[in-house]
């Protein structure tokens, strides 16, 4: 017993020295962690923007654009004595008008705030800072509005309503609309409730009715069709679109629109018909637009008859007639019927102030004193239809395909190349046997390597027709270069005798492409 206690005297402090280490460990992992301190964030304070909101500016961005608007550079001021008869005149004067401006291209005294052009979009401020408290309120549903069935050349009108919200005052900097819209104007609610033009860039209170006024144009549209007008304002949206829809029917309409007349043997006729309604039943005359610059090809006739017409020969059924005549020429057919109406567009007005000042370009050069290219075509201020026709006389005989790409080759590559010669004279019969074929150089300078190539002329199987392959029988080694040709089939026929089909290619050495 004793020398039990003696030996755990002995071996006391030894553990004493191995356990306290491991005590003091587990006493700190019972101690709860002091929170670790995060550094907020500091947030800096962000300077907006300055709106631009000079009626002054305005104005002299609105004169800048009526002065680079003018196709015919007449907006600029003129350091000449105005003349109230000169024509220029004239016209800058109405440019500058539109813009707010005086007759001289500069603000009017005492305008300020009344230069800025809410119509089409011009006069914008075309930068706006973002202001998180703005808000432009537009009820659900009412940015789009559908006009329904409507007639080409209809000048469609709505006008869409919508308010300032939020806490910050609402800027608009510029209303665009896309091609086909025309912007009417932008009214906003002044203070005493009435609505007033808006001049771009003012802010408008919180509370205060916007309305945007737009045209739809549907002149050169047809069926399902939509156009935009988009709002640019601080609204951290930035911009909101309003769409116009409408289902355009067309005032008169051709059934088919493409007449395919096919393959007609030269020296043969056919003849096939065209339908023409007016979509409502209003009844017309119907008579060709033969302007400048489409020509009739030889053989081809067209004929309008008006079906049930009334005592005035107006009718709202016409039938169109288009015969190909015998002395139709070989070759394809393409042409464009156009027909007119004489019921005036809606925007015929507009359209002829256009044709006049094309018609004067035309006759001053189609160019403006600095030489840029100006718009000289002229349209029909009528209600139109066209019909399109195609087809092709056939000769004799036909080739396909009338030129052979021989390709990239290299030295000692075989390319064989077949073209059918189909015969359309049902009195003559191709004899191979008989064929035979020039292979030569192309505008009367010699074939390189002509001793290289080959020809054979085989029957066509289940047609009146051959197939005439040109084969290259592999060039010589070193040969490099490019070769044009020319194959002459001389076909037996008594007055198609020859045929021509151009070919050309070009040999490389090192090429490993395969030949087909």
């Amino acid at each position: 017993m004793n020398l039990r206690r003696i030996a755990l005297a002995a071996i006391a402090p030894a553990l004493l020295f191995l356990l306290l280490p491991a005590a003091a460990q587990a006493a700190q992992d019972r101690t709860p962690p002091k929170p670790r301190q995060v550094p907020q964030a500091r947030s800096k304070p962000v300077t907006p923007k300055p709106v631009v909101n000079d009626p002054a500016a305005r104005q002299k961005a609105a004169k800048k654009q009526a002065d680079e608007g003018s196709p015919s550079k007449l907006g600029k001021p003129s350091a000449k004595p105005l003349d109230p008869n000169d024509k220029d005149y004239i016209k800058r004067k109405a440019k500058y008008a539109a813009a707010g401006l005086g007759e001289d291209g500069y603000p009017l005294k005492g305008a300020a705030g009344k230069g800025a052009i809410t119509k089409g979009g011009r006069g914008a401020v075309p930068e706006v800072a973002v202001d998180p408290n703005a808000k432009l309120m537009i009820e659900f549903g009412t940015d789009r509005h559908d006009f329904g069935r409507a007639q080409q050349g209809d000048i469609l009108l709505h006008t869409f309503e919508m308010a300032a919200g939020g806490s910050a005052p609402l800027i608009i900097g510029q209303v665009s609309p896309t091609c086909g819209c025309t912007l009417s104007e932008v009214l906003v609610e002044g203070p005493s409730g009435d609505l007033v033009p808006y001049v771009y860039g003012d802010p408008i209170e919180p509370g205060r009715k916007v309305e945007i006024s737009a045209r739809m144009n549907t002149a050169n549209k047809k069926n399902a069709t939509q156009v935009r007008v988009n709002v640019t304002t601080n609204d951290p949206v930035r911009v909101s679109s309003l769409t116009l829809m409408a289902n355009v029917e067309q005032f008169i309409q051709a059934t088919p629109t493409i007449l395919q007349m096919g393959d007609i043997p030269q020296g043969s006729t056919r003849t096939q018909f065209v339908d023409v309604r007016t979509t409502r039943g209003a009844k017309v005359f119907l008579a060709f637009d033969e302007r400048p610059g489409l020509v009739r090809p030889p053989g081809l006739d067209v004929t309008l008859s008006p079906v049930a017409p009334d005592d005035e020969g107006r009718s709202a059924h016409w039938k169109v007639e288009v015969n190909v005549g015998a002395d139709a020429v070989e070759g394809n057919i393409g042409y464009q019927i156009r027909l007119s109406t004489d019921y005036a567009r809606p925007d015929a007005t507009e359209i002829e102030k256009k044709n006049a000042t094309h018609k004067h370009n035309e006759e001053h050069g189609g160019k403006d004193d600095e030489g840029k290219v100006l718009p000289t075509h002229q349209v029909s201020s009528k209600y139109q239809v066209n019909v399109a026709v195609t087809g092709r006389i056939l000769g004799a005989m036909t080739c396909t395909p009338q030129f052979l790409s021989m390709g990239l080759v290299r030295p000692g590559q075989v390319v064989p190349r077949t073209v059918k010669l189909i015969s359309h004279d049902t009195d003559f019969k191709f004899d191979p046997k008989t064929m035979t074929v020039e292979v030569k150089g192309d505008g009367g300078t010699p074939l390189r390597w002509a001793e290289h190539f080959s020809s054979t002329v085989r029957p066509a199987q289940g047609i009146n027709g051959v197939d005439v392959e040109l084969r290259l029988e592999g060039l010589p080694d070193g040969a490099d270069g490019s070769f044009r040709g020319l194959l002459v089939i001389h076909t037996g026929h008594p007055t198609k005798q020859t045929m021509e089909v151009h070919f050309s290619g070009v040999c490389r050495a090192g090429v490993v492409r395969g030949g087909r």
